[in-house]
């Protein structure tokens, strides 16, 4: 996985310099990870999926990709969501607790067809 995120990024600055940008802005990937039986157990970064001689190390660039694992955000972590990313987040940490758990979120949902296409993905029901 972190090398197809060095991909994504490196066609995007890629993508930027052929526009001949004055400025290139940061690209910043990040993975959602949905799991609700076990924490990510994937490496996060390049040097990790690589044997590299001990004297080589320092000079081999390291590429650490940002997972956030959404089934096991904090209940303050997920308050500070104002979108309705809030409701998919809470509905994935309480599934990771009750795997019976039935939605009973009485936050209206602004952007209902898109969470309920995510959720049908994500959970494929």
């Amino acid at each position: 996985m972190p090398f197809r995120i060095i991909g994504y990024d490196g066609a995007s600055y890629r993508s930027q310099l052929l526009e001949e940008r004055k400025e290139i802005l940061p690209v910043m990937t990040i993975v959602l990870y949905f799991g609700t039986n076990r924490h990510w157990y994937g490496k996060k970064n390049i040097k990790g999926l690589m044997k590299i001689p001990e004297e080589l190390n320092d000079y081999i660039n390291d590429y650490e990709m940002k997972v956030f694992e959404i089934a096991w955000l904090t209940e303050a972590e997920i308050d500070r969501f104002h979108s309705d990313f809030k409701i998919v987040a809470n509905f994935f940490v309480q599934k990771r607790k009750n795997k019976n758990y039935i939605p009973d979120d009485p936050t209206e949902i602004r952007h209902v067809d898109e969470v309920l296409k995510l959720l049908q993905v994500m959970t494929g029901d």
